[in-house]
Formats: structure tokens, sequence, C-alpha cells
């Protein structure tokens, strides 16, 4: 089994049910690619949206922040949610480098966490998040 392969069913594994949060609650895609690199080109095109979408790249730590902190407030399946994304990044972060995540397009916004794996091919986890 290749790393990428351990990687990306790992990651399938981490997010099975796990939704991002936002004005709608989408859940998680693992994405992956078999070459060294994905240009923002190539992202915008797997996001199925026109050449002159916008792109923009987000620090990992900035993006999960929300999802990774525990609020006073929260009742255990909220924090348990936390638990499982402090899990994921934990994961992502260990298992990819030049981890980035890359939002495309505005209101609906298809978002990549994408790195190379230590086989030098990209894998990661993808979704959409609404902002309004």
């Amino acid at each position: 089994m290749s790393d990428r392969q351990s990687i990306t069913e790992k990651l399938a594994e981490l997010t099975d049910g796990l939704l991002w949060m936002s004005e709608a609650d989408y859940p998680w895609n693992v994405v992956s690619w078999d070459k060294p690199t994905v240009s923002p080109a190539e992202l915008i095109q797997a996001a199925g949206r026109e050449p002159t979408a916008s792109i923009q790249q987000k620090n990992p730590d900035d993006f999960f922040q929300r999802a990774v902190t525990e609020k006073e407030w929260q009742d255990a399946s909220e924090r348990e949610r936390v638990r499982r994304y402090r899990e994921l990044v934990h994961f992502l972060k260990n298992n990819l480098a030049d981890l980035t995540v890359y939002r495309i397009g505005e209101v609906e916004i298809d978002t990549f966490v994408i790195g190379k794996t230590p086989s030098g091919t990209v894998a990661g986890i993808a979704t959409t998040v609404v902002e309004t």
C-alpha cells in the first residue's frame, strides 16, 4: 500500500460524518493527485469553477482555529466534534508537508486543505464553506 493510499484512507476515516460548520454544513471529501504539485489553476478546475475564479491561500492554523477550540458553553456532542477536529488537524500536520488551505470563489467557497505526502504526491481534504 502506498503512503498516499494509507493517508487518504485515514483521512476518510477521520472525516467520516464530520461536517464543516458554516452558514450551511458540508461534509469533507478526500482528494489526492498522483503528482508532486497541484497548481491554483488545477484546483480551480477540480472545483468546477471558471478559470477566472478567485483563489486565496490561508494558513491551516487560522482556518481550523474555530473548529479546534473548545468553548465553555459547548455540549458533549460539540466537544466531541472539537476532539475529532483536533485529531484531524494533528494527522494532517504530521503526515502532509507544506500543508496549505486554498479557498476558491466567494459566498460558496470551495476549500481544499492539501499537502505533500512522504512519497511526494499531493493529498488532503476538501469541503464547501458558505459565507455571506
